[in-house]
């Protein structure tokens, strides 16, 4: 496990977030509002990830390759953003991104080649190749790796209360693998992104006490 010399915070943006045609000026106040960290950030497949399973399964084209097209459309998705945030580079090179956690600041990070060339040999759980894996899992997958010291999860929804993360997959506010995942993690958090004020929650897991 990797112990970077400044904290890290993983920020995962809901691929859902995308319309918002305020989103680089809303992701930046947020961003600036927050204990300084340094940021990575994974962006979600939102409907263009849609497309690709709706194509995949249309074509029968198997799970393996339906989940990598998917993963690349993240990464299209990233990229995307990358052009409205002019000061927050995107990086591909896991090894590159492992050097620059010292020195603060945002990154957004595309995760495809972490995915297929470092995260099956890393330590702890790893991800299957499978539907039940979204960009949540991935998300929290980086975060265990990187030794966050948080993991943020930007949504289009959120919870009124604190919950624990096993609730939270019961109510598909995050992915079906994400329990697995759950005693890895670091401190959670939910915010509900289309809100106005940005609400958040906690997630808990389950030998933590709920207040």
């Amino acid at each position: 496990m990797i112990v970077p010399e400044y904290s890290v915070r993983v920020v995962k943006l809901g691929g859902s977030l995308l319309t918002l045609p305020d989103l680089s000026n809303r992701l930046q106040e947020w961003i600036g509002k927050q204990i300084p960290k340094t940021n990575i950030i994974i962006v979600g497949g939102g409907v263009l990830v849609d497309e690709v399973q709706r194509f995949c399964r249309l074509q029968k084209m198997g799970q393996e390759a339906e989940h990598w097209l998917c993963v690349r459309a993240m990464g299209i998705n990233t990229q995307s953003l990358s052009w409205l945030l002019e000061d927050v580079s995107c990086v591909v090179d896991f090894e590159y991104l492992k050097h620059s956690l010292t020195g603060g600041g945002s990154w957004l990070f595309d995760v495809e080649q972490f995915l297929k060339r470092h995260e099956p040999s890393c330590t702890g759980v790893c991800l299957p190749v499978d539907e039940i894996v979204t960009s949540d899992s991935i998300a929290a997958r980086v975060a265990v790796v990187l030794a966050a010291e948080e993991l943020v999860l930007l949504k289009s929804t959120g919870l009124s209360t604190a919950t624990t993360i096993e609730e939270a997959a019961r109510r598909g506010v995050v992915d079906g693998f994400f329990p697995q995942l759950a005693s890895e993690l670091p401190e959670t958090r939910c915010v509900n992104f289309r809100d106005e004020s940005c609400s958040e929650t906690r997630l808990y897991k389950t030998n933590e006490l709920l207040f």
